[in-house]
């Protein structure tokens, strides 16, 4: 089986924030991003190409991204868009896993009936997404642990030297709705950028 972007989310995630030391500013998150996940993705034999990330569109604000307007304008189908919109309803509810897994397995089922194959297919790897992001963002485990420890080690940003690390600066259930929402719009490399450009952009 073919690797994807989608089942190396979080080693990505733990990749990027690795090398990273500081926060780069919100103008070279991108190119920053990018060229980390260059050297991820080719070391890893992920089958794309890669190049640009494509991400939710991001404003100065990261408290302005509208979700749910970015499915609206993505270029896909109405049954595609209706199913991510369902997915990101139910991280606005804020589960535990295994809820979160159970409503996403509910949400799985009832949209089979509705999508055509390819986006199927997109939307198994937007689930994918999102159960790796929860046990990333909100686990015990080893993983989350360690990634943890990386974004709370970063240098600079715009909450240095307040009271809060940065781990709880960052809203996580919106950055699991942007890491779901990134591939839907950008593609395959768009789960990765909209992760760690949406965390960026808070610290």
């Amino acid at each position: 089986m073919a690797k994807s972007h989608a089942s190396k989310h979080n080693e990505a995630m733990i990749y990027v924030f690795g090398r990273l030391k500081s926060v780069p500013e919100q103008k070279d998150a991108v190119s920053v991003v990018t060229g980390i996940y260059d050297e991820f993705a080719t070391s890893n034999g992920l089958p794309f190409p890669f190049g640009p990330i494509y991400s939710p569109t991001f404003p100065e604000r990261f408290d302005d991204i509208d979700l749910y307007d970015q499915i609206r304008i993505s270029k896909n189908s109405p049954e595609l868009k209706a199913a991510a919109t369902e997915l990101v309803k139910i991280t606005e509810r804020q589960l535990t896993y295994t809820d979160f897994e159970a409503e996403l397995t509910r949400l799985t089922d009832a949209e089979s009936k509705n999508l055509k194959a390819g986006d199927a297919t997109t939307f198994n790897d937007m689930v994918i997404v999102a159960k790796q992001s929860h046990s990333l963002y909100f686990g015990k485990a080893d993983e989350a642990n360690t990634f943890s420890a990386l974004v709370n080690g970063l240098q600079g940003g715009i909450g240095q030297g307040g009271n809060n690390e940065p781990m709880a600066r960052v809203n996580w259930w919106k950055v699991l709705a942007c890491d779901c929402i990134g591939g839907l719009v950008g593609g395959p490399g768009g789960y990765l950028g909209a992760s760690a450009i949406s965390v960026i952009m808070q610290l």
